[in-house]
């Protein structure tokens, strides 16, 4: 079991979980015009950062995992962005990165109800823009289907949604033995409790998206080597009556709101067009 650990986290140490740009992200600094908050629920507590304009459509934003708000930090800071948009960065619960990090909730559904709160930051009254990467996206969606009357539209970034192409793999389960995650980094752990669950919640959510009918701006990268580019169109076929839309970045992979923020940008615009035509009050 050992050598099985130490080949494990040799494996985790040559994907790209942590490229060296990614480690060169990591390593800018952080926007100043933002202010920290939080808000408890059933004992936990959501942090986020705020940024943008107070009086602007609400946008909140949902890292993937292993992840932080920080994910978003390049996004947040567009002047353009936040000209208009009431930019809402959260951290997942297990994920906070005030205090220490808790154990991460790998039901959908319960994350959806936990990240509820954030929907209001902005103002009860306003309806938001979900924004959610990699994992992040099934749980915006999950968030949609859950309280489709908060929601005025959703991006979704290289999203995790097929429960075939999102399969656990070998190498998930061997690092779910107790003995395996005493060799892993904690957030690597941490990560797979979310993977391993993700195919079952994945099944269900796919029973709900057809009660979706908001605008869905799904952008991926055609090189993406995490999350099959083929999870667009298991979407495609899912989301038979929203305003669905799709963008394709060639020649790009997964790390979409780390290396390639002005394309989220234009999405979070187009898609904040879209739900004003749609219920034509311009939001």
């Amino acid at each position: 079991m050992l050598i099985g650990a130490m080949g494990l986290l040799f494996m985790f140490a040559q994907c790209s979980f942590m490229p060296d740009e990614l480690e060169d992200f990591f390593d800018l600094p952080l926007p100043k015009d933002i202010e920290w908050g939080a808000y408890d629920i059933d004992g936990i507590t959501v942090s986020y950062v705020q940024s943008g304009n107070p009086d602007g459509i609400p946008v909140v934003l949902v890292h993937g995992t292993p992840g932080s708000w920080e994910d978003w930090k390049l996004v947040i800071a567009r002047p353009r962005l936040k000209k208009s948009f009431d930019l809402i960065a959260v951290n997942r619960p297990g994920w906070d990165t005030q205090s220490a990090p808790g154990n991460v909730i790998p039901d959908l559904s319960e994350q959806a109800r936990m990240l509820r709160g954030a929907m209001d930051i902005g103002g009860q009254e306003k309806k938001v823009i979900l924004v959610g990467h990699s994992l992040g996206g099934p749980i915006v969606l999950r968030m949609a289907v859950d309280y489709p009357d908060k929601v005025a539209a959703l991006v979704l970034l290289a999203p995790s949604l097929d429960p075939d192409l999102d399969a656990v793999l070998w190498y998930n389960k061997l690092a779910d033995y107790k003995v395996v995650k005493l060799f892993l980094p904690e957030k690597l752990a941490r990560a797979n409790d979310e993977i391993m669950a993700l195919p079952d919640q994945l099944r269900r959510l796919g029973k709900d998206l057809a009660t979706l009918k908001m605008p869905i701006i799904l952008v991926q990268g055609q090189k993406d080597e995490l999350v099959d580019p083929g999870n667009a169109a298991y979407a495609r076929r899912k989301l038979v009556h929203a305003d669905y839309h799709e963008v394709f970045l060639p020649n790009f992979g997964h790390l979409i709101p780390h290396f390639r923020p002005a394309e989220v940008v234009l999405a979070i615009e187009d898609a904040a067009q879209l739900a004003a035509k749609d219920d034509g009050t311009g939001m």
